[in-house]
């Protein structure tokens, strides 16, 4: 089949991995098999330069190398020893092949011809039967009268010769079309099948397998292949990736389905007359052809099948390309001008998943104020139904981590507001860097200020603090079931409290300097505006709860030491102003006993009316008055132990109290009394 192109020969199903072709390399042929094809075309790199080296062949090269884009063309005369004639005419060529003239008185040459059998029937001047060593008188012989192998030149042998005789079957192929082994031992003519992340161009002549999916970058401009010699050609261009094709067959070589046996390679032929699934023809470093199919190389499965071959990419296509050196563990980046080269990074994933980051001044970029919330970059755990936590530690050592966000772009010229967890305390901070700006704290809830802490460290709930208030409670009060708390202490007092415990306490202190404070309040009730339409029945400055009756002694209000009280609108009690002397109910028509509930008041004593003193009722102190509001006397009887009238020294068991006189009882203790006024 020397003398049949690829492109005339006939179509067969995919090629596998291990099928086997031939190539010329260096004037050598060799052989290949499909996933060596796949593995040197899937790979990635950059073609820099592009030569031909017609080697030993006796071919020439010219236009090489190509750097960029260019034409090297093939010339010379292909010798006898890589399958050509060394010559440039006939003659010559007949004379180095030793091939004989076949016309003329003058033909000469030797046809090396073995028939075997024995010598018989002679026809048309020529023995028919019988066995011959190279007879040199035969000239002309009918190819069904030979049987065995034919050895020597077979340059005039015609026709198609059969798989079983060593041939191919074929005398036609269309563009890409291989001879594969098929599963009835012989061949069939077909293209490669490609298979995943795989791509497969038949060209004339050519075929060119690409990896589709990430099989790395290169960039090849433009290498174009040209000439003939004998029949030999040299075509193919090659813009991107791919190969230069090496292709023809030397001419006057026939081959007849007559001739018998298996045709050597040495003569154009295969040596082989069966073959398996995916089984291709692959040259070998003897210059012959080895049967063998296609061998799967790193990321490629070969399936061979019928008369076809299918190559599919089970990685990533091949190896990629990137600078040198790079950074162990480094994430790889795609360059932005090919979109293929790999380039190094400064973030690095270490085996455990750690990433690292080197560099100063990095900036993490993602969209963090989408108007859709649901859009925006976010953190969120891999646990299913399990709550976030972000966290930042120190490392090694060290005792602190901070999160710090700025209010602008340069960090050396903002605000910032940290949160600090420290070794000895944890802070919330406003500062800022360079030319920022102080800025207050705000406190939001429901988009409400609710706290605002000042530069100044002046604190305002529920409002700004004015300048001169360190601590400013305001805004709306809250209210349930009707009442409204400004603020309220309240908590459990420890029983390790032993000496005193203080719901409120005010300590202010003046500066070492030389001034003069008008006044000096703890505490101050001031009036507010009352808004249009509102109504307070009763304000009080100071209010002691008539519940406050838990201790020994209680106090609503308790003045130590020397301290005094003032009371500019007066002082009251349950009985109304302390310096008058109120009225105790109404008056007393009939037989009243005195009642701790009297002290401090005037009984007022009418028609038919009397008043008794108790014994053990009233307290060291206690003072009431009786006035008798009637045209006679009335009668005072003394329950108590003791009573004196005052200036004598006589207990008295009754006293009478003139008309329209006034008594004032003073109970030194709950058994004695001295009464004082118009009693006798």
């Amino acid at each position: 089949m020397a003398d049949t192109k690829i492109s005339a020969l006939p179509s067969g199903a995919p090629a596998q991995a291990t099928d086997e072709t031939v190539i010329a390399r260096s004037g050598t042929n060799v052989k290949l098999t499909v996933a060596d094809l796949a593995s040197y075309i899937g790979g990635g790199g950059t073609v820099t330069s592009v030569n031909v080296s017609g080697g030993a062949t006796g071919l020439t090269t010219s236009g090489g190398p190509v750097t960029s884009s260019g034409t090297i063309t093939l010339s010379g005369t292909l010798n006898v020893a890589n399958g050509g004639t060394g010559a440039t005419s006939a003659v010559d060529a007949q004379a180095n092949l030793n091939v004989p003239s076949r016309t003329g008185a003058g033909a000469t040459g030797t046809w090396n011809i073995d028939i075997l059998g024995s010598a018989g029937t002679v026809t048309n001047g020529v023995y028919t039967t019988g066995t011959y060593a190279n007879p040199a008188w035969i000239t002309s012989l009918a190819g069904s009268k030979i049987t065995g192998n034919i050895s020597g030149n077979a340059a005039n042998v015609t026709g198609v010769v059969a798989v079983a005789n060593g041939g191919t079957a074929q005398t036609s192929y269309t563009n890409g079309q291989l001879l594969i082994g098929n599963a009835s031992g012989g061949l069939t003519k077909a293209t490669l099948t490609a298979g995943t992340n795989v791509t497969i161009t038949n060209g004339d002549g050519t075929i060119t397998i690409d990896a589709a999916g990430g099989g790395g970058g290169g960039t090849v401009t433009s290498v174009s292949g040209t000439g003939t010699v004998n029949g030999i050609t040299l075509t193919g261009t090659v813009t991107t990736s791919g190969s230069l094709t090496l292709g023809g067959a030397l001419t006057g070589v026939d081959l007849t389905s007559q001739v018998t046996g298996t045709l050597p390679e040495a003569n154009g032929g295969t040596g082989e007359t069966t073959y398996t699934n995916g089984q291709i023809l692959i040259g070998n470093a003897a210059n012959g052809l080895t049967k063998a199919t296609i061998t799967a190389g790193s990321g490629i499965s070969v399936t061979n099948g019928d008369g076809s071959i299918t190559i599919a990419a089970t990685g990533g296509g091949g190896d990629v390309v990137g600078p040198a050196p790079a950074t162990d563990n480094a994430l790889a980046r795609f360059d932005g001008t090919t979109g293929k080269l790999i380039q190094n990074s400064t973030w690095t994933i270490d085996d455990s998943g750690s990433v690292t980051v080197t560099g100063t001044g990095l900036r993490f970029y993602a969209d963090f104020n989408n108007a859709t919330a649901a859009n925006r970059f976010c953190f969120q755990t891999t646990g299913t139904n399990a709550s976030t936590g972000v966290f930042a530690i120190p490392s090694g050592s060290g005792t602190g981590a901070t999160w710090r966000a700025f209010n602008g772009s340069d960090p050396d010229n903002a605000g910032y507001i940290d949160i600090l967890a420290g070794s000895t305390a944890h802070e919330i901070r406003a500062g800022k860097n360079g030319t920022g700006t102080y800025l207050p704290l705000l406190f939001k809830t429901n988009n409400i200020l609710q706290m605002r802490l000042n530069v100044d460290g002046n604190l305002g709930l529920g409002q700004t603090a004015d300048a001169n208030v360190k601590l400013h409670l305001g805004g709306t009060l809250p209210v349930d079931s009707g009442t409204s708390v400004h603020q309220s202490a309240s908590g459990t007092i420890a029983s390790t409290a032993t000496t005193s415990a203080t719901g409120y306490q005010s300590i202010l202190n003046t500066e070492a300097a030389s001034f003069t404070l008008p006044y000096y309040a703890h505490f101050t009730a001031k009036q507010g505006t009352l808004g249009a339409g509102s109504t307070v029945t009763t304000q009080y400055g100071f209010l002691a709860d008539s519940g406050l009756t838990g201790a020994g002694t209680n106090w609503g209000f308790y003045g130590a030491g020397t301290t005094k009280a003032y009371f500019g609108g007066g002082v009251e009690d349950a009985s109304g102003k302390i310096r008058a002397v109120p009225q105790s109910g109404s008056a007393k028509t009939g037989s009243y006993s005195l009642a701790t509930t009297d002290v401090g008041l005037f009984i007022e004593v009418g028609s038919g009316g009397s008043i008794t003193i108790p014994d053990a009722t009233f307290s060291t102190g206690d003072v009431v008055s009786i006035f008798n509001n009637t045209s006679g006397n009335v009668t005072i009887t003394c329950s108590i132990t003791t009573a004196y009238i005052a200036g004598t020294d006589t207990d008295k068991a009754t006293m009478t109290l003139a008309t329209r006189g006034v008594a004032t009882i003073l109970f030194i203790s709950g058994t004695v009394c001295v009464v004082n006024g118009n009693v006798s």
